[in-house]
C-alpha cells in the first residue's frame, strides 16, 4: 500500500492539551456545579466536551451538561487552549511530509477558533492543505467520520491511500468507516478496539518512509 496523503488529529496526536482541557473542565464544574465532588485527574480527555461531561457525571441532567459545555467553551476558547504544548518534533514531522510532496490535512473535534490560534502560534498552519474542525460547517459535523469524508470529497483523496493518524477509538472507528488506513498514536489519550495499520509510540516515528 502506498500512502499518498495523510490526515491528522490534533489533541493527543500533534499537541498535548490535557492540562488546558482539565483547567477548563474544572472552571466549568466550579461555575455550574460548585458543590459537586470533582477530581480533574479523572477527566477523560479526547471526546467532545458534552461527552466528557457525561462520562464524568453520568447522573446529571442534560440541561446541566449543556451549561457545563457553554462554560467550558467560554474558558477554553479564551484561556484554556494556551495551556498546551506540541509533542516533540511536531513541526519537523509536518515539514518532512511537505518536503516529500505528501499533502497533509487536519480533522479535529476542537472548534475552529482555538485550532487556528494553536496552529498559527506554533507555526503548523502552513503545512496543511486544509484543516477542518467540528464547527467548520453549519450545522456542525456529526463526528470524525464526516470530517474525513468531507476532506476526501473536497480533495479527491483515495481512501485506501489516505492514512488517518489519531489517538482514540473514535478516530479508529472513523477511519474504518471511511476505508482509510489508521495510524494509532499510542502516546495520546485513548486505546483502540481493533488493529491499526501502523502504531507509533512517539510522534517522531511518523515519517513518509515508514508509512510506505
Amino acid at each position: 500500500m502506498t500512502i499518498q496523503s495523510v490526515i491528522l488529529d490534533l489533541d493527543g496526536t500533534l499537541i498535548d492539551s490535557a492540562a488546558g482541557v482539565q483547567d477548563s473542565v474544572q472552571f466549568a464544574i466550579a461555575e455550574v456545579l460548585p458543590q459537586h465532588p470533582f477530581d480533574r485527574c479523572k477527566v477523560k480527555v479526547g471526546p467532545p466536551i458534552r461527552e466528557m461531561a457525561r462520562n464524568t457525571f453520568p447522573d446529571i441532567a442534560e440541561d446541566l451538561i449543556d451549561r457545563i459545555a457553554i462554560s467550558f467553551r467560554k474558558h477554553y476558547d479564551s484561556v484554556g487552549w494556551r495551556n498546551m504544548v506540541p509533542y516533540e518534533g511536531a513541526v519537523d514531522v509536518l515539514a518532512r511530509f511537505r518536503n516529500r510532496g505528501i499533502p497533509l490535512y487536519l480533522a479535529t473535534n476542537k472548534p475552529l477558533a482555538p485550532t487556528c490560534d494553536i496552529l498559527q502560534q506554533y507555526g503548523m498552519a502552513q503545512y496543511f492543505t486544509e484543516y477542518v474542525c467540528i464547527d467548520s460547517t453549519k450545522p456542525p459535523f456529526a463526528g470524525k467520520a464526516d470530517m474525513l469524508l468531507y476532506l476526501g470529497k473536497q480533495h479527491g483523496l483515495e481512501a485506501g491511500a489516505t492514512a488517518y493518524v489519531g489517538d482514540t477509538n473514535a478516530d479508529f472507528e472513523a477511519a474504518v468507516r471511511c476505508g482509510m488506513p489508521f495510524v494509532f498514536a499510542s502516546f495520546g489519550y485513548g486505546a483502540i478496539s481493533g488493529t491499526a495499520f501502523r502504531t507509533i509510540a512517539t510522534l517522531k516515528e511518523l515519517t513518509p518512509e515508514w508509512l510506505r
